[in-house]
């Protein structure tokens, strides 16, 4: 239980720093 909520974390967090990471792209070009 607590290495598959682990890695649905890691997951989560990778998802939202990419997320974030195609937001600031298009906002600055």
């Amino acid at each position: 239980m607590t290495n598959s909520f682990f890695s649905f974390n890691v997951l989560f967090l990778s998802n939202f720093c990419i997320i974030v990471l195609l937001y600031y792209n298009i906002k600055y070009f």
